[in-house]
């Protein structure tokens, strides 16, 4: 939007939290330049089958469309063996605080085009050229420059990324194996056909008998007994700024089903299989008295 594109939004499937590659590949017109496919909540999305159907359309459509890879929650991600982040002409990975690791702030580009990386260096640099002097702008840049201390940090992170993807994949195990008998709730599948989940957050739904202020009851109930939770994700076609630019996708049936009914649960690598219980308890029991008063 920044850049004077118009986004054009595409709902989600249920059962995976993500687009699909059906649904993208029927939304691209003549005008469509790009695609942002996006991993959610860590969950992998068939970006290998989506570039194959991006560049059919390509090629029945004026100009080419590119696809960028939105791994930001997703890294440790594999799509049928290959890293998040690495199969579009450019991936991103974000490591605020509440991903998988963290370098405090910041994020990085992934491409292997050599065109791209260039005028990214030179845009988060303030459009300074390597190949001149420290003073000479060749664009209107920006101060994108992530530091070496934050850089350090994140790192020595990365060196046990593995361990922290398999500390979360038990984690996400533990949850669905407190909460499988509970009629109300829907748990997503702990495995994925396309790959390798790298679970961001562990966010569970309530089943469709709930509404968004019911799921705002339970949140509030289950803070009341101690255990904070997230409503992850206010949906982009309900965002203020969209909508004052007149960018509003109204017809998201399947979005605005799951984000009214979602709630992320406490979650981070150092969450215990008792915390994890006294969760799913408050959980349970904040169902339980709100139900008594439908």
């Amino acid at each position: 939007m920044q850049e004077g594109l118009r986004p054009k939004l595409v709902d989600i499937s249920p059962a995976s939290y993500n687009t699909t590659v059906e649904q993208i590949a029927a939304a691209i017109t003549d005008e469509t330049r790009a695609v942002i496919a996006v991993h959610t909540f860590g969950i992998p999305m068939d970006v290998e089958a989506l570039g194959a159907a991006i560049k059919s359309q390509s090629s029945r459509a004026t100009g080419v469309v590119h696809l960028i890879e939105d791994a930001c929650e997703a890294l440790g991600v594999e799509v049928r063996g290959r890293k998040a982040g690495s199969l579009g002409e450019a991936g991103l990975l974000a490591f605020y605080p509440n991903k998988q690791i963290t370098t405090g702030e910041g994020g990085i580009l992934l491409t292997s085009i050599p065109e791209i990386a260039r005028k990214a260096m030179l845009l988060r640099n303030q459009g300074r050229d390597p190949a001149l002097g420290w003073l000479d702008h060749i664009e209107v840049g920006f101060s994108y420059r992530l530091s070496e201390m934050n850089c350090a940090l994140g790192i020595s992170q990365l060196q046990r990324i593995e361990g922290v993807v398999r500390k979360r994949q038990q984690l996400a195990e533990t949850y669905d194996c407190e909460l499988a008998n509970v009629e109300t709730v829907v748990r997503h599948p702990l495995t994925s056909a396309v790959g390798r989940i790298s679970w961001f957050v562990y966010a569970i739904r309530l089943s469709n008998e709930f509404s968004a202020h019911d799921r705002d009851a339970v949140c509030r109930s289950m803070l009341e007994k101690g255990v904070a939770t997230g409503r992850y994700f206010a949906p982009l076609h309900r965002q203020p700024v969209v909508r004052a630019l007149g960018h509003d996708t109204a017809n998201l049936p399947n979005t605005d089903a799951v984000a009214e009914r979602i709630i992320a649960l406490p979650f981070f690598n150092e969450l215990s299989g008792a915390e994890i219980h006294q969760v799913c308890g408050a959980l349970k029991e904040s169902i339980r008295e709100l139900r008594r008063k439908m």
